[in-house]
């Protein structure tokens, strides 16, 4: 590993910091701007006074002629270096006086797209939040006046066989998933930004997500359509399914039908679990106006668990009057979130668990060895399996990753 370069020793009078490219957006006030990497998009804040700062040194200003622009602020040494060391900590510092503090991509990762007109107008208007917001009392309204419409273990088995079954899942799992990671797509294409769908995993459980990182570049009221649009399609996709069952259609159909609803009804249980931060609770974290909502009530909860009351109250003492009404609103979303998650597994998850074990033991001990039936029972086991181990294949990659990410560090303060 190269040697490490620490920067504060480099931060003399005749000092140059070169960043890496970077844009100005708007923040949350008008003395607030977000800035962005454009080849990492990694982002902070800074209000107007540093932002300015920052400014004279990508001008070439060096950190002298920075104080002595600023003399008359009584702006000390100390505060310039503190100033820099926090912008090398979130990597946005790429040289000091030409030696390489952290790497800049070949190619600028984000490119900002003009709004697409046409989605913008027909996907996500207010004529269609709307037909959405209908859409989802319309599921509430039929969930309640046809028992029927109510999603069953059983309607995850379209076919008898268990590898048509694990074929049809496998199939049906992809559609839902790509109807609800299109939804965040559109929406973030409406506000000029590209959305990629990615493997990721959420404390355990793995998961396909749609890759926004961009999106602090876009004002605040922009975001929502962006956090909410794969739920609105999901809603939209699961009322059509739930509707189209009150028409004359085969029993194939209608076992489709259900199929579909109970796969996608299953999007819903997670949403409302904010500590693995769902949809949800980055439209709730963006009305709080805090991006790292769900990092301070982890914080405070490992602390609660483990009884560091000590901690507890310093961490309430630092926090002002705002973060901690925040902490605290946050904290009985939390509770009502799993509350309403644990209701949505114990009547969708658990029939399905429990029919999964029913068909898949009886096949597999009843049957004869090597029969069809017996090999029916083997695939409902290993649909069951393999998302657990592409979960692990992807902890270890990023666990990898983060190593090799540390070990590349190449300064210290």
């Amino acid at each position: 590993m190269d040697q490490k370069i620490s920067i504060r020793d480099e931060l003399q009078e005749q000092a140059v910091i070169v960043f890496h490219p970077f844009g100005v957006y708007e923040g949350d006030s008008a003395e607030e701007f977000t800035i962005g990497r454009l080849d990492t998009s990694e982002y902070i804040v800074l209000e107007s006074d540093a932002l300015e700062l920052m400014n004279k040194l990508n001008d070439g200003y060096t950190v002298g002629q920075v104080l002595e622009a600023y003399r008359e602020y009584e702006l000390t040494p100390e505060d310039v270096h503190d100033f820099i060391v926090h912008l090398a900590e979130a990597n946005f510092v790429h040289r000091i006086n030409g030696k390489l503090i952290s790497e800049t991509m070949a190619e600028p990762k984000f490119k900002k797209r003009k709004e697409n007109r046409f989605v913008s107008r027909f996907f996500f208007n207010r004529a269609a939040w709307s037909f959405y917001a209908l859409c989802l009392l319309g599921i509430f309204l039929l969930l309640y006046a046809d028992p029927a419409l109510r999603p069953k273990g059983a309607d995850l088995f379209i076919s008898e066989s268990g590898v048509l079954s694990f074929l049809f899942i496998l199939v049906g799992t992809w559609v839902v998933v790509f109807i609800h990671e299109f939804g965040h797509v559109f929406a973030a294409r409406k506000v000029g930004l590209d959305g990629k769908i990615n493997w990721g995993y959420r404390t355990v459980l793995l998961v396909i997500e749609t890759d926004v990182s961009d999106i602090y570049s876009v004002p605040r009221r922009d975001r929502y359509a962006v956090y909410l649009g794969g739920l609105a399609w999901t809603c939209t996709a699961v009322f059509l399914m739930m509707a189209v069952q009150w028409l004359p259609l085969s029993e194939l159909w209608m076992r489709i039908a259900r199929f579909f609803v109970l796969l996608q009804m299953q999007t819903f249980v997670m949403q409302f679990l904010f500590f693995m931060k769902t949809d949800l609770y980055f439209a709730v974290a963006n009305y709080f106006k805090s991006d790292f909502l769900n990092e301070k009530f982890t914080a405070l909860m490992r602390d609660l668990l483990v009884l560091k009351i000590k901690n507890i109250k310093q961490t309430f003492r630092e926090w002002d009057e705002q973060e901690r009404k925040l902490v605290k609103a946050y904290t009985a979303y939390n509770i009502a979130g799993v509350l309403i998650a644990i209701y949505l597994f114990a009547v969708i998850d658990i029939p399905v668990i429990l029919e999964y074990l029913d068909r898949s033991l009886n096949k597999m001990l009843e049957a004869p060895l090597f029969s069809l039936a017996y090999w029916d029972g083997i695939a409902l086991g290993t649909l069951v399996l393999n998302p657990l181990v592409i979960l692990i294949v992807y902890v270890i990659r990023d666990l990898i990753q983060a190593r090799k990410a540390k070990q590349n560090v190449t300064w210290v303060q």
